[in-house]
C-alpha cells in the first residue's frame, strides 16, 4: 500500500462539521485512502461509528466510560473528526485518552495552526511535548496538567 502525505479533503468539499452519516463516513474512507491507510478493519469500523453516530457530537454526549472504549479500528475515526471539526469529545475524553496519532494525523489537518499555537504555549509554560522530535508516546493530556504548578 502506498503511503502518501496528502488529505483526502480538496478546498472544494463540504467541511466536516457540516456532513453527517453516510457523506461524513464517505469522506473519512477518502481520507484513508488517499492517506495510504485504508483497510477492511478500519472501514468495518467507520460504517459501523457512522451507523450508530450518524452525528458524532451525540458520541461525545455518552458517558466518559463508552467513550473511552472504542476500539483500536475506531479511534482513527474519532481522530480523524476531532481534527477536521467533527467532534468534540469533551475534555474528560481528552485529558483521559493517549492521543499519539494525533501529531500524525495534524499535517492535513484544518486545525494545525491551532495546535501549533498550543504547542507554543505549552513550551512558554515550560512543558515539552516532544523529545528528539518525537511526541512523548504515553502523555496525556491530564499527565501535561498534573505535572504543571497552576497559574
Amino acid at each position: 500500500m502506498r503511503h502518501a502525505n496528502a488529505s483526502a479533503l480538496s478546498s472544494g468539499d463540504a467541511p466536516i462539521a457540516l456532513l453527517r452519516g453516510s457523506d461524513l463516513r464517505d469522506a473519512y474512507l477518502r481520507h484513508l485512502t488517499a492517506t495510504g491507510r485504508g483497510n477492511l478493519p478500519y472501514e468495518r469500523a467507520a460504517r459501523r461509528f457512522f451507523e450508530t453516530w450518524s452525528d458524532p457530537q451525540d458520541w461525545a454526549a455518552t458517558p466518559l466510560a463508552e467513550r473511552l472504549s472504542a476500539g483500536s479500528a475506531t479511534r482513527p475515526v474519532i481522530t480523524f473528526l476531532m481534527l477536521h471539526g467533527g467532534l468534540r469529545p469533551g475534555y474528560d475524553y481528552l485529558l483521559s485518552r493517549k492521543l499519539s496519532p494525533l501529531w500524525r494525523e495534524i499535517q492535513t489537518s484544518p486545525l494545525r495552526a491551532e495546535i501549533d499555537g498550543f504547542l507554543h504555549e505549552a513550551e512558554q509554560w515550560g512543558v515539552t511535548l516532544f523529545v528528539d522530535g518525537r511526541y512523548q508516546e504515553g502523555t496525556t493530556g491530564r499527565d501535561v496538567y498534573e505535572s504543571q504548578e497552576v497559574h
